[in-house]
């Protein structure tokens, strides 16, 4: 000890014990991933030598940046660690196994330089050749973008036209220091909403500029074309910008009642970066609303002061539909029998049992609503998207927006249970 009574450290054999406890991780779990494809270490000259340079010079992934100054410092680390589970819990069918993109970047490493040792060239194993080529495929092909999509999830997830939206880019580059290594760079932005003012029947009605963020760190706003609405409108532009007044977005979530706050933004996110499939039906805009590649409802909108304005969302049973009037036709339900019996919610038919209830299918079949009784089908799916800590990570914003500072002991709870 000094003087002073303060410990001396050696901060370069710290830093030594550091690098080498990470190298001890990459080499146990490169023969993870190896183990599960059942590849003999035999093979393989897995030397130390050869381990360490396959160590330093395979897939780095940065830490996230901040790209603009609306996003707190905290925001970034957090979706820094959702990308990082998704690394490595993301699984992709190779070789009979099912592996990570961390498993998969390891074994890139390992077949980039070390490849089948000499010793056994001429013992090459015909599987052992295929699960190889599988993974370079792999690895070179859809690395990339895999990641896109695993940025285009979390952009969907964590945006709120209501609330704020967010944007990534991402880039990668090859990196030569002494040896070639892959690195992937992302930086993260945020944009508040923009609510604009609606007068309707006198009263005002708030509603929200509609977008979605691009990987390439913008915000992009969300506009139809005037072809797309037709006599609706009878402007001059020829793109129309779209708002979601705050009443839609509150009967999406009342109607669409099995999902969480995280998926509906998720659902939003897909069914209004690109609009398609508009009809003009009883005064209003139709705009097909999907969840799991099944239409589920539409959005109906207007044209108020050069704007599409989305009024409501009504669930595909509601009287307000081309399939909830046939429906009304066939059994004589009005609009407040369909409420009554809750046929105007998602939970209900997650919950029906259609071979209990064959005549009720058939009705229901002859409305066009036959496809409603696939949605319990898709309880495994809602499970599986909320398998991530998407909950964790929106309460956790929330409660950075509203506090002017953010202990980094939360921060540091945060990621102990996430």
């Amino acid at each position: 000890m000094s003087k002073s009574g303060k410990r001396k450290t050696n901060k370069k054999k710290n830093l030594n014990s550091s690098s080498n406890g990470s190298f001890k991780v990459f080499v146990s779990e490169l023969l993870e991933a190896m183990d599960l494809l059942k590849l003999p270490e035999e093979h393989f000259n897995l030397s130390r030598e050869n381990l360490r340079l396959m160590y330093e010079t395979g897939i780095c992934m940065k830490n996230p940046v901040r790209g603009n100054d609306f996003i707190q410092p905290i925001e970034v680390r957090t979706l820094g660690r959702i990308l990082k589970r998704y690394y490595r819990r993301r699984k992709f069918p190779v070789g009979g196994a099912r592996l990570t993109l961390m498993q998969i970047g390891k074994l890139c490493s390992l077949f980039r330089w070390e490849g089948i040792s000499q010793s056994k060239k001429s013992e090459k194993d015909p599987a052992l050749e295929k699960v190889i080529k599988e993974i370079e495929e792999l690895i070179y092909k859809d690395y990339c973008n895999f990641w896109l999509e695993c940025c285009f999830n979390l952009m969907a997830f964590s945006s709120n036209p209501s609330k704020k939206y967010y944007s990534f880019e991402f880039n990668c580059d090859i990196v030569e220091n002494g040896a070639p290594k892959l690195v992937f760079y992302l930086s993260v932005s945020a944009y508040p909403a923009r609510e604009y003012g609606f007068t309707l029947g006198g009263i005002y009605r708030p509603a929200y500029r509609l977008g979605y963020g691009s990987l390439g760190g913008q915000l992009e706003w969300v506009n139809i074309s005037r072809d797309q609405v037709k006599d609706h409108y009878k402007g001059e532009k020829q793109e129309i910008e779209v708002f979601i007044q705050s009443h839609a977005l509150h009967r999406i979530k009342e109607r669409l009642d099995y999902f969480n706050d995280i998926l509906l933004n998720y659902w939003i996110f897909w069914n209004t970066i690109k609009l398609k499939g508009i009809q003009s039906y009883k005064d209003y805009l139709l705009i097909p609303f999907e969840v799991f590649d099944i239409k589920v409802g539409y959005f109906a909108a207007t044209i108020l002061d050069e704007k599409l304005l989305i009024r409501s969302f009504l669930f595909l049973t509601h009287s307000s539909t081309p399939e909830g009037d046939k429906l009304k036709e066939l059994t004589g339900l009005g609009k407040y029998d369909v409420s009554y019996w809750r046929i105007d919610r998602y939970s209900t038919f997650m919950g029906l049992k259609e071979k209990e209830y064959p005549h009720l299918k058939e009705l229901f079949s002859q409305a066009g609503l036959q496809d409603l009784f696939k949605l319990r089908e898709f309880g495994h799916s809602r499970d599986k998207l909320l398998a991530n800590p998407f909950d964790e990570l929106m309460a956790f914003l929330e409660r950075g927006r509203k506090a002017e500072v953010v202990q980094e002991k939360e921060w540091m709870d945060f990621l102990e249970f996430a």
